[in-house]
């Protein structure tokens, strides 16, 4: 069942309004304002910091995937089993894990011998990559610029 988590906002002034553009999607809230003095006003936009909804049983969209794996320097590995210290102290107190998850179970990835696969070793190779388009889009700003300034001020994006 679709849950859309935007059909009721916080307060009756603010409203959905993400920035759409070469297939990303930056959400961000459009705040109404009062009229001023001097006439209306437009609506102020702040980056939503609220999260993507997810459905506990499924988890979040495996959005960047396709953009990892298209950069072809990232391997697929078994990973490792689970463990009861996973679950922290308590797991181990208890005896008994928590439930496995249900949702879906991607393989973990790692890079190929000898890449390196941070947002800031693509930014010193000079490639901008769609994480740093993201952010670009999220800071108004060039795709150009997000990825020059990123590695002097460490800005380049969440996930980095």
């Amino acid at each position: 069942m679709a849950h859309d988590i935007y059909a009721h906002e916080i307060h009756p002034k603010h409203s959905y309004a993400p920035i759409v553009r070469d297939g990303l999607e930056v959400p961000e809230t459009a705040i109404e304002l009062d009229d001023s003095p001097t006439g209306p006003n437009a609506p102020f936009k702040i980056y939503r910091t609220r999260g993507p909804y997810a459905e506990p049983e499924v988890g979040l969209p495996n959005l960047r995937g396709e953009w990892i794996q298209a950069r072809g320097d990232v391997e697929e590995y078994a990973g490792r089993e689970r463990n009861l210290l996973d679950d922290g102290r308590s797991a181990v107190k208890r005896g008994r894990a928590s439930d496995e998850w249900r949702g879906e179970s991607r393989a973990p990835l790692r890079a190929q011998d000898g890449k390196r696969v941070t947002q800031m070793a693509y930014a010193r190779r000079g490639e901008i990559t769609r994480e740093m388009e993201y952010v670009a889009l999220r800071e108004h700003c060039s795709r150009r610029r997000c990825a020059t300034r990123s590695p002097r001020a460490g800005r380049l994006s969440p996930t980095t």
